[in-house]
């Protein structure tokens, strides 16, 4: 397992925070919220910006669907 220092942290935290800019605005962005962001872990950021570009809601990105309703990956078909 790698280990993250914390300049690598933060340059995941600022760039999740300009992904959030981008799909739902500066309003968003309150200190509230990005102190929330800074308690996440290296690999939840990542998981959070995944989840918000594909949800494109806070919600959907706080709160990941239950593997049972998640929708299924399609396979990409290379050997």
């Amino acid at each position: 397992m790698r280990n993250i220092n914390e300049l690598e942290h933060t340059a995941r935290l600022h760039t999740v925070i300009e992904v959030v800019k981008e799909v739902l605005g500066d309003s968003v962005l309150t200190d509230e919220f990005i102190l929330s962001l800074k308690e996440l872990s290296f690999d939840e950021l990542g998981q959070f910006v995944l989840r918000l570009v594909t949800t494109r809601t806070l919600d959907g990105a706080w709160n990941p669907l239950p593997p049972s309703e998640a929708t299924p990956q399609q396979q990409l078909g290379f050997a």
